[in-house]
């Protein structure tokens, strides 16, 4: 059996575009709960013995040490941030 192709990024795409034409801002309080929620799971992960660089490595954002700071050199979301410009985090 073969799957298709997983198109994240068009998932991505439609989430936004639901977001921006959300007046209500429901989609986005909605949204940013989701993210705070897999935080803090992540978080749990990695108190129980992965690292938190190794996470961001396998989600593709490149971290790496600035003397003692986690920076990224890339992110996933970039080109979907840049096609989406009224789209930030609530």
């Amino acid at each position: 059996m073969t799957f298709p192709p997983r198109l994240y990024e068009l998932t991505a795409a439609v989430f936004a575009r639901a977001a921006e034409q959300d007046p209500s801002g429901a989609i986005r309080r909605a949204v940013a709960e989701a993210a705070s929620q897999t935080g803090r799971e992540l978080a749990t992960v990695t108190a129980a013995g992965s690292s938190l660089v190794d996470h961001l490595r396998q989600h593709g954002y490149e971290p790496y040490d600035d003397a003692g700071v986690i920076r990224l050199q890339n992110c996933p979301f970039h080109q979907l941030a840049r096609n989406t410009p009224t789209w930030s985090a609530a």
